[in-house]
C-alpha cells in the first residue's frame, strides 16, 4: 500500500507540479473538489502524499494572487481536509489560509 502513496507523490511533483503555472481558476477549483473522491478506493492517494502539501500551497499562492473569487473553495477544502483527519498533512496551508482569513476580519 505504501507504494501507492509514493506512486502518488511522483506523480504529483512530476506532472501536476510543472503545470501549475498555467491552471486557470477553474483548474484549481476542479482541483480542489476532486482530490476527495474516492471512487474505485477507500483510500486517498493524493491527500496522503508524501510532500503534496508543497503543490497545494504552491496553488493556494497562484490563487490569492490571480483567483480572490475561489476564497470560498479553499475554505471549503480546508473543512473537508479537517473532517476526513488530513490537518496533520497540511499544517502550514491551513495555517497560512486560517491566518489571512484573520487578517481579512480585522
Amino acid at each position: 500500500m505504501e507504494y501507492l502513496w509514493v506512486s502518488a507523490s511522483e506523480n504529483a511533483q512530476l506532472l501536476i507540479k510543472p503545470l501549475i503555472k498555467y491552471f486557470d481558476k477553474y483548474d484549481i477549483k476542479k482541483m480542489l473538489e476532486e482530490v476527495f473522491d474516492k471512487r474505485g478506493n477507500m483510500y486517498n492517494q493524493i491527500l496522503g502524499a508524501g510532500n503534496i502539501e508543497d503543490l497545494f500551497i504552491e496553488l493556494y499562492q497562484l490563487s490569492s494572487d490571480n483567483f480572490p473569487d475561489l476564497e470560498n473553495d479553499w475554505n471549503f477544502f480546508i473543512q473537508k481536509l479537517k473532517e476526513e483527519n488530513y490537518k496533520d498533512s497540511f499544517k502550514k496551508l491551513i495555517l497560512e489560509i486560517e491566518n489571512e482569513e484573520d487578517l481579512e476580519i480585522n
